[in-house]
């Protein structure tokens, strides 16, 4: 229980935090960009659809990194996980492996002071464990579904590789695989029928992501070549290998709070530490043209948008829980990650 004057202060707090990571970022230098997309003023109907210009942008390099929320936006979310962080917070501290609970600090800066004191925090927060009615709005946004129609048309389905990620400052834990991930290619966690359609992924960073906090870097044209080969590295996962990866023209791929970065299965990228004092909170989603193969057969695909048949739509996020429930109750079929 709080008093009302401790409720304040949280919510003072939760406010402060949110206008500091939201206007942080208004010098950002969008460092490498090559052709850099057109920006899209919010507001009209049609503010998050792709221009001409960018459509070109994505098909020429791999990836556009667009506008397409408001800041704003993304607070429903963003409470959501703080309950979870909240939930999980308590039961460390329950357990005697924390002793600080940050109940006060914004969601800005909260994950990283509890992982400070134990690893344990990083468990159980990926969209298939929240499975939140606020993450799922999110995912079936308008602005989102108007975004990647663009470049998908108007059959859209959400693809069930879909990750909530949280990246506290490097100097917040111990666990090294959180926070650098090597040159990848999305492909790569998916079945090779996958392959011959267009798996649009929308990287979205929920509070911006700056060079700083370890944004994503992405190599422009090397989707022109497929799928390429992976393998196993021991202490990052999945790369591509080393010697697949060219050594210059790398793009380093900034967000302003709002801005969601597009891209191919088929494109490069990687991350870095992140060396700032936020955590970077990314929700990695990815979209297709309904009733092409999804990568992950096993798993369920969900129509958010279909102009030929619209009772197809799920709207009702209860909906799209129950099928993911029933999935993992069943034993995983196979691999998902495509080594060699």
């Amino acid at each position: 229980w709080r008093s009302p004057e401790r409720a304040a202060g949280a919510a003072r707090a939760w406010q402060d935090g949110w206008l500091a990571a939201k206007w942080a970022y208004a010098d950002f230098v969008h460092l490498g960009r090559k052709a850099s997309p057109r920006r899209i003023a919010g507001g009209s109907e049609d503010a998050t659809m792709l221009t001409t210009d960018q459509i070109a942008t994505f098909h020429r390099d791999g990836f556009v990194i667009a506008k397409v929320f408001d800041p704003d936006d993304f607070l429903p979310t963003q409470r959501e996980i703080s309950e979870h962080i909240d939930a999980r917070a308590r039961a460390l501290h329950h357990d005697g492996l924390i002793k600080d609970l940050h109940a006060d600090a914004p969601f800005a800066t909260r994950f990283g002071l509890i992982a400070v004191q134990s690893d344990e925090v990083h468990g159980g927060y990926d969209t298939t464990d929240i499975l939140g009615d606020k993450m799922f709005a999110l995912m079936r946004h308008p602005k989102m579904l108007k975004a990647v129609g663009s470049l998908l048309g108007d059959e859209i389905t959400l693809n069930p590789i879909q990750h909530l990620r949280a990246k506290p400052p490097a100097d917040q834990g111990r666990r090294r695989s959180h926070y650098e991930v090597p040159w990848h290619q999305d492909s790569g966690v998916t079945t090779p029928d996958s392959d011959a359609a267009l798996l649009v992924t929308a990287w979205t960073p929920l509070l911006g992501a700056s060079e700083e906090m370890g944004c994503l870097h992405l190599i422009p044209g090397f989707h022109r070549q497929g799928h390429v080969r992976h393998v196993s590295d021991p202490q990052y996962g999945t790369t591509i290998e080393p010697s697949r990866v060219p050594t210059d023209g790398h793009v380093i791929g900034v967000c302003q709070p709002g801005e969601v970065v597009l891209m191919s299965q088929f494109t490069p990228h990687c991350s870095t530490a992140n060396r700032s004092r936020i955590c970077r909170w990314s929700m990695d989603l990815r979209y297709q043209a309904s009733g092409g193969p999804s990568g992950r057969a096993w798993l369920p695909s969900t129509v958010l948008q279909s102009r030929r048949n619209p009772v197809s739509e799920v709207h009702d996020p209860a909906v799209w829980r129950r099928a993911w429930r029933e999935a993992q109750a069943k034993p995983n079929p196979g691999a998902k990650h495509r080594i060699g």
